[in-house]
């Protein structure tokens, strides 16, 4: 949601063309799931869960998928981030899951938690391809923390 990072990514399009298209597709009933992408370069950790903030509030969401950032070999990104690292460990990107999971509406259907790309291509982070590794630490931590999705929906 932030446009320092939108020109930052070349994403090509502004917050209002989303917005646009939200309402657009609202208006004939469409059911919308947002992805979202964690660990984009420049962004902090309230900047990810603003934007987790922002799309988990959009009237009549239907689901969200949430990505983290895998830079890939030819890619532009790795061109550009050849040593960024997008979060230090598993251990940092699943807290941040569990807290994004707590601002989301226990009616959005989440479809994704993590994403990974292929070993033979995946620069970084070396650790992404591990997803069960990933989901099964989110659902650790959501029972040792005794929390859920939506827990702090609103807050």
């Amino acid at each position: 949601m932030h446009e320092e990072t939108a020109e930052l990514i070349n994403r090509c399009y502004s917050l209002d063309v989303f917005e646009e298209a939200m309402e657009g597709l609202r208006s004939r009933g469409i059911k919308t799931v947002v992805h979202l992408i964690l660990g984009l370069p420049g962004e902090t950790r309230e900047m990810m869960l603003d934007s987790v903030r922002y799309v988990a509030n959009q009237p009549d969401l239907f689901g969200m998928k949430l990505h983290l950032l895998n830079v890939v070999k030819g890619s532009r990104m790795a061109l550009d981030y050849s040593e960024y690292q997008p979060f230090a460990s598993i251990e940092e990107y699943v807290n941040l899951v569990v807290e994004c999971l707590e601002l989301i509406p226990p009616q959005v259907t989440i479809h994704r938690l993590t994403g990974d790309a292929p070993r033979s291509i995946l620069i970084t982070p070396p650790w992404s391809f591990n997803k069960r590794t990933i989901l099964n630490s989110i659902n650790e931590q959501l029972h040792l923390r005794d929390t859920w999705q939506g827990k702090k929906c609103g807050k």
